[in-house]
């Protein structure tokens, strides 16, 4: 794509625009070899400022991926009104989320590129003042995307990239329909009619069946192993939580994550296709600022110092 930032290691290809730090290519080799573009893209880096096409493709999103009920969250004994863009509630961090920005870019090398977002306190109305640093990187057959983040006072936090994957190669009339989903995932959060959490838990195994996709409309947010209800996960090295496989091209993605959630939607109302894509949204979970039971995203001062890993995953390709 031109104007894009291009990376390639020896078994694959990607690009990354500034606007929204976001993945708008990733070139992967079926089982015989042939190669295409296995994430969902629009025809040129202007055209990803237009809202009505650009449902956060590729891009990294922040300050609070997902939905915040009532637009608000107490912190310290503080409350904080956020902005309300989806009815009543926040997603992704209000109208002007990170992924609807333009992010520096601060190095790139044939492998890697890394770009950066300041962040005013009171943006969005959160608090604190913030930096994001966001490094993609190919290794083989590996896309890492690592973030690392610096914070002035205490705030809440949950970022996610929002690629949404075809594995059978990105083009008009594309769909996930013969795509075949495996997660380790037991459970998800029962949600409400706005995307809120109700406070069930439910089996994975019933919403997912035998992890075909076709004919599934999916939008919930997946548990990864942590106990129930303590708040006890922490993060950790990135762990396997999802397979991802398209018999007929052969293609198959194994991700990992270090974050408790996982955001699985088919993207049922895409304004270039519907069902053209699946995203995989490692994350926070929603409404956790407001749920003292959830794993906290809190972060403070001294808890995000450069270097320190806050939000990582992986994709690893291979051929069925």
């Amino acid at each position: 794509m031109h104007g894009a930032l291009r990376i390639e290691s020896d078994y694959l290809v990607a690009e990354v625009i500034p606007f929204g730090a976001s993945l708008v290519t990733l070139e992967a080799p079926d089982s015989d070899g042939g190669f295409a573009n296995v994430v969902v893209s629009l025809e040129s880096p202007e055209a990803y400022r237009d809202r009505s096409r650009n449902s956060y493709l590729g891009a990294m999103v922040g300050r609070y991926a997902n939905r915040i009920a009532g637009a608000r969250f107490e912190l310290d004994g503080v409350e904080h009104r956020l902005d309300a863009n989806d009815g009543p509630n926040t997603l992704h961090g209000g109208s002007q989320s990170w992924g609807r920005r333009d992010w520096v870019v601060q190095e790139q090398l044939r492998d890697s590129v890394t770009l950066r977002m300041d962040s005013d306190s009171g943006d969005g109305g959160f608090p604190g003042e913030m930096i994001a640093m966001v490094e993609y990187r190919l290794s083989g057959p590996t896309l890492a995307v690592v973030a690392t983040t610096l914070v002035s006072a205490p705030s809440v936090l949950s970022l996610t990239n929002h690629t949404y994957w075809n594995l059978g190669g990105d083009h008009p009339g594309a769909t996930i329909d013969h795509h075949h989903l495996e997660v380790t995932a037991v459970d998800y959060l029962d949600v409400d009619s706005d995307l809120i959490p109700t406070g069930r838990r439910l089996p994975v195994a019933e919403l997912l069946g035998d992890g075909n996709l076709g004919g599934r409309s999916l939008d919930h947010c997946l548990l990864q192993d942590w106990d129930p209800w303590d708040g006890g996960w922490e993060p950790t090295l990135a762990t396997h939580v999802a397979t991802l496989s398209d018999p007929r091209s052969g293609r198959r993605m194994w991700m990992r994550s270090n974050q408790p959630g996982l955001q699985l939607y088919t993207a049922d109302k895409l304004g270039i296709g519907a069902r053209r894509g699946v995203a995989l949204e490692a994350q926070q979970l929603p409404d956790a600022p407001n749920r003292s039971e959830f794993p906290s995203p809190v972060v403070r001062p001294g808890d995000g110092l450069m270097g320190t890993v806050r939000w990582s995953v992986a994709y690893v390709f291979d051929t069925l």
